[in-house]
């Protein structure tokens, strides 16, 4: 636990809960610490080591879910930014 709370985002709830999935998700017992050094320390560098998880997953789906992002600026999709990424090759929907 103190490998956990010791790094330099721990104060942050978000970070906890964040880093507590990754240990959920991919957290062998055995490996449970190793895991946790392999932590970023920081909120940022957290979201970076998931996008890059999840891009080896499925690449296609992170680049379809920042797209969205970009066009839903506090809640409310900008149809033209929407339309902008619309293309024969690009659904929204895999």
């Amino acid at each position: 636990m103190k490998l956990l709370t010791n790094k330099r985002s721990a104060s942050n709830p978000l970070y906890l809960m964040l880093a507590c999935d990754q240990l959920r998700l991919h957290g062998v017992f055995e490996e449970l610490t190793n895991k946790i050094k392999d932590l970023p320390q920081t909120l940022p560098k957290m979201l970076d080591y998931i996008l890059a998880d999840l891009e080896e997953i499925d690449a296609g789906l992170v680049t379809r879910f920042m797209r969205l992002l970009y066009c839903l600026p506090h809640g409310k999709i900008y149809m033209v930014r929407w339309l902008e990424f619309q293309g024969s090759e690009y659904s929204p929907v895999p």
